[in-house]
């Protein structure tokens, strides 16, 4: 193996880290809908509505990165 192999391989587990990464984030996303909806259920607010919608936009924007992650890796 020559310097330039070990460094693509170097680059290739980096890049699979980063989506690995990633999709542990969407992971937390998923998890941070899961708690807001058993919140809602619990606590009567008037800002529930406005949680939803924020927790939801956050994970599809973690679905986002990941797609365009693996686009651009």
């Amino acid at each position: 193996m020559d310097t330039q192999q070990i460094t693509g391989i170097g680059w290739m587990a980096i890049k699979i880290l980063t989506v690995v990464g990633l999709s542990l984030y969407a992971i937390y996303g998923a998890i941070i809908i899961r708690q807001e909806e058993l919140m809602s259920k619990v606590l009567a607010e008037t800002s529930e509505p406005i949680l939803r919608f924020l927790s939801i936009i956050h994970f599809i924007a973690s679905l986002a990165v990941i797609v365009l992650a693996i686009i651009l890796l």
